[in-house]
């Protein structure tokens, strides 16, 4: 079989469980790409299927041109095709994952940029967490920490981004670490999958960027995808939270655009997410930092100090539960209110 040849074929699952994100129609695989009924078609690169709408504004421009450029060839980082073979063999951290730490983990993480000994692998937020079954999408996945966490708790996640480089980084992770995950480009707001499918959707530090229709259209879809009994567990920043006055304060006040951090009161998060989806219970995530108490040894000392502050302080929300509206970090832990047939 040629590269070329390899580089088309996909997993089964996806053309089982794909569905055109335009309009829901059924998928059939025509050479490197996929088609439904009204044609419409979405390219298949490196045996990744690329589900994006050009049309439709972007929630990030770069990322969107940027996977368009690895699609059709033009970004020249790309072209070697055992590139990805070359980086699995070795036994180090992914340089995708080394030069975008900061990015993807927070600034607690800026000092280790190009400098990491081990990947930063969290563990499922309670009450995701312990060992669990059942498919798993991640929402905003990048190189695939939570999908990694949840494949080692017992899920079977599937991993959605808009970066096309980013999920190449993911799929190398994961093999690299043995761990099985399934991984496609995609955009929240028009999820390509049948509708029922899956039993969890988790996302962390993705919705937080988006303006406010851009997460009512992502919840929307959301919905529409987990199964009736399904449950959503979804990361967002509180315009209470201690950490979240100072960032606002900061900026003026000011709206925010582009990619910046936007923050929700708690009210409006739930009755956002329980419109959308079901019933809704606001959780803690964290006090001023996403850093993980995962990774304190990854950490400065001062970072470490400070996660230590903020695990004190997420303890002591559960005595003190109305300490969770000054949390910077919030959960919306949804159920589905789909009727269970």
């Amino acid at each position: 079989m040629s590269q070329s040849q390899t580089d088309h074929k996909i997993d089964p699952w996806f053309l089982e469980n794909l569905a055109c994100p335009r309009d829901g129609e059924f998928l059939d695989q025509i050479r490197n790409k996929l088609v439904c009924s009204n044609g419409h078609s979405y390219p298949i690169s490196r045996s990744t299927p690329v589900m994006l709408i050009p049309e439709s504004p972007q929630t990030h421009e770069q990322l969107f041109q940027r996977t368009l450029d690895i699609v059709d060839g033009s970004d020249g980082r790309f072209t070697d095709s055992q590139e990805d073979d070359v980086l699995i063999a070795k036994e180090t951290v992914d340089p995708f994952v080394q030069e975008l730490i900061a990015g993807t983990n927070s600034n607690f993480y800026k000092h280790l940029t190009g400098k990491l000994k081990r990947y930063p692998i969290p563990k499922l937020p309670h009450p995701l967490g312990g060992y669990g079954e059942g498919t798993l999408l991640d929402v905003g996945c990048s190189w695939g920490r939570w999908c990694i966490a949840s494949a080692r708790s017992g899920y079977m996640p599937v991993g959605i981004d808009p970066s096309l480089e980013a999920i190449l980084a993911a799929k190398r992770v994961a093999k690299q670490l043995g761990v099985t995950a399934k991984y496609l480009v995609a955009d929240s707001r028009f999820l390509p999958f049948r509708r029922s499918i899956f039993d969890y959707v988790y996302s962390y530090s993705v919705f937080q960027h988006f303006d406010k229709q851009d997460v009512k259209d992502s919840l929307v879809q959301i919905a529409q995808v987990l199964k009736p009994d399904g449950i959503s567990m979804v990361q967002m920043l509180n315009q209470y939270g201690l950490r979240s006055k100072y960032v606002q304060l900061n900026r003026g006040l000011k709206e925010a655009s582009g990619f910046e951090t936007r923050y929700w009161a708690p009210s409006e998060l739930v009755a956002t997410f329980t419109q959308s989806i079901g019933p809704t219970d606001l959780l803690v995530g964290s006090f001023f930092t996403q850093a993980q108490a995962t990774d304190k040894d990854l950490l400065t000392l001062g970072g470490r100090a400070i996660v230590e502050v903020a695990e004190l302080l997420k303890r002591t929300t559960y005595r003190a539960p109305f300490l969770t509206k000054l949390a910077d970090n919030l959960f919306l832990y949804s159920k589905s209110a789909k009727p269970i047939c």
